[in-house]
């Protein structure tokens, strides 16, 4: 498992082809304002264009759309760390369970009745079932994989600003952190 990490700029979703590299911005951060999106912006670049790469890549983590590319552009760049998904979902429903635990044991130590917060689910950003870019018969579209992780990731970090509201609304689950929404817990390496 990797470092568990707070992100101050929305990370990078990355898909890389031959010759482009599709970029879509995420933010991550515990909460957003009403009617703000955490899609914060997309790009496709030729591969070679390493100064506007550099703009979008340098000091945010990234999350690949394929982990396994033996040759990636990313590397080029001083990136903040490699996002593992697996790792940082993990920590979530982690969270979840512990701060479950922490509210039974706050009900045994009270009298009268406290209702139990309703949890969000927590998907993996992989496998959200989205709406397609492109029509069945099209070609997938430069980017589309990128956007759907983007997707999949800003469903992540809404869940995680419901489990923050949750924790900071209830005294005995907002410390030892505070009431302050947190974000995403990302786990890096």
């Amino acid at each position: 498992m990797g470092i568990e990490v707070a992100s101050q700029y929305p990370i990078a979703v990355v898909d890389e082809q031959p010759s482009r590299v599709a970029v879509w911005h995420v933010d991550v951060s515990g909460d957003i304002p009403a009617g703000m999106s955490r899609l914060t912006g997309s790009w496709v670049v030729d591969a070679s264009d390493t100064e506007t790469l550099t703009t979008l890549l340098t000091d945010r983590y990234v999350a690949r759309c394929d982990p396994a590319s033996a040759h990636s552009v990313v590397e080029q760049f001083s990136i903040s760390g490699r996002i593992d998904l697996d790792a940082t979902v993990d920590a979530v429903r982690t969270e979840i369970l512990e701060l479950d635990k922490l509210f039974t044991e706050h009900v045994a130590s009270v009298k009268g009745k406290l209702v139990r917060p309703v949890w969000p689910d927590v998907p993996d950003p992989r496998a959200v079932v989205l709406r397609p870019v492109s029509a069945p018969d099209e070609p997938r579209r430069k980017g589309a994989d990128a956007l759907d992780l983007a997707r999949g990731i800003r469903d992540l970090a809404d869940a995680w600003a419901q489990i923050e509201a949750l924790r900071a609304a209830r005294p005995f689950l907002a410390e030892p952190a505070g009431k302050a929404m947190r974000p995403l817990p990302l786990e890096v390496s």
